[in-house]
């Protein structure tokens, strides 16, 4: 059985039957008001990550993950690179250390998407491929809004996985869903997580009261 990668939140691992799939790319979709990149940098605590940064200064990324992880002075197996819109893709993906067994982030992924679209579709591709020869998971954040790139969709074509977090403002209290929404070769959940996003992931059970 294919190696999983866990992430540090049970039910969600559950709904993935034991995390992700080793060789798994998978896209993690949300607006820039959610605080995505809690559930990011909970992964980076799990196991060794390569963490792409294209927003979020490395310093930040890396006392965050440190807080997170409940460690002083460094997280094991944590290496960030900044990225930023208008570097070169090409040299990114030759610089772009892809270690056996880890996670590989790009947070977020929407810099490298307005690249010219030969050359992001060649990132896409040859990303999948280390990711698959290494037993890694690549998790590339695909920030939500109004001015999308026209390879968005490539993106989200190219992942085997995708995660959408959305906040339900309905309710008498914003409600914070994450669903599966793609899962390649199997029917995704139908029924999304209700999660709290603070200093880690936590799932909200009110519902089942």
């Amino acid at each position: 059985m294919p190696e999983r990668f866990d992430t540090g939140t049970g039910p969600l691992d559950r709904e993935l039957d034991g995390g992700f799939t080793a060789g798994t790319l998978a896209a993690y979709v949300a607006s820039p008001a959610e605080q995505a990149e809690t559930l990011l940098f909970q992964l980076a605590t799990r196991r060794p990550t390569t963490y792409v940064t294209t927003v979020t200064p490395p310093e930040k990324v890396e006392s965050t993950v440190e807080s997170m992880a409940g460690m002083v002075g460094g997280v094991d197996g944590l290496e960030v690179v900044s990225f930023r819109r208008g570097d070169s893709v090409e040299s990114l993906l030759d610089s772009l250390s892809v270690r056996e067994e880890t996670f590989v982030i790009v947070d977020a992924v929407n810099a490298l998407e307005h690249a010219d679209p030969p050359t992001y579709h060649d990132f896409l591709t040859q990303f999948a491929q280390r990711l698959q020869a290494t037993d890694s998971v690549g998790i590339l954040h695909a920030v939500a809004g109004n001015d999308l790139p026209t390879t968005r969709d490539w993106t989200l074509r190219a992942a085997d996985l995708i995660l959408r977090l959305t906040v339900d403002y309905t309710s008498i209290e914003p409600e914070t869903l994450l669903r599966i929404q793609k899962t390649r070769g199997k029917r995704p959940p139908d029924e999304a997580l209700k999660i709290k996003l603070g200093q880690a992931v936590e799932i909200d059970t009110s519902w089942d009261m």
